[in-house]
């Protein structure tokens, strides 16, 4: 393999078990290489992608289709394209998504679903989108917002312990954005927010509910 700036890899084991190979993709600062051996990575030979600054490559699960994406042409450091193989890496073929400076790429196991992060900034972020396609790479669409990443939080946690006579409610002190509701049966409707005024102490928010009277069931919601 010719030296260079080594950005991914990608290690699959495709064909059935008595002939499985192994196919190790690399994204090179310069060039595109593709390997397929039997064995240790020894036999590389260079595709029909140009060279490029790559930033990233996917694949699906058998191999056999891949995305790449790169950040610059080349020593202009000009925006790229987002090009997509459908034959494990031999041709490729530059897509439909924009001319612009693309980062890192992510691939459904059945290559379809393509997902790729760039922007028309060369110093992004900030200002970058999520590009999507649904069609492996025929067209894409760009996220509503510009330089976010969007995370899921677990719901908190809401313990219940007798206290006094009667019951202690309490969730995390960080999940003060939650409100405490009540239900006489575990039904999709007729949940109430509670009237118990909450306590927040060190240990977390607390609401204690006084001589209980038959069955009640509890949750947070997020009041967000």
């Amino acid at each position: 393999m010719q030296p260079a700036c080594l950005v991914s890899l990608i290690h699959l084991t495709a064909g059935s078990e008595a002939r499985k190979k192994l196919l190790v993709f690399a994204v090179m600062s310069v060039s595109l290489l593709q390997m397929v051996s039997r064995g240790p990575a020894q036999d590389w030979t260079q595709t029909s992608a140009p060279s490029q600054l790559w930033s990233g490559v996917a694949s699906s699960a058998d191999g056999s289709k891949l995305v790449a994406a790169a950040r610059f042409t080349g020593r202009g450091f000009n925006p790229s394209g987002v090009y997509v193989s459908t034959n494990s890496g031999r041709t490729w073929r530059l897509t439909s998504a924009p001319i612009q400076y693309w980062g890192r790429v992510a691939s459904s196991a059945d290559g379809t679903q393509l997902f790729v992060i760039g922007a028309d900034n060369p110093s992004w972020p900030p200002g970058a989108r999520i590009y999507r396609s649904g069609d492996a790479g025929s067209t894409w669409t760009a996220t509503s917002d510009a330089g976010y990443i969007y995370t899921w939080q677990l719901p908190p946690t809401l313990s219940i312990a007798p206290s006094g006579g009667g019951i202690l409610l309490s969730w995390p002190a960080n999940a003060s954005d939650f409100v405490l509701q009540q239900n006489a049966d575990l039904s999709a409707t007729g949940w109430m927010d509670a009237t118990n005024s909450v306590t927040q102490t060190k240990s977390g928010n607390q609401v204690f509910i006084p001589n209980p009277i038959g069955k009640s069931f509890y949750r947070l919601r997020a009041n967000y």
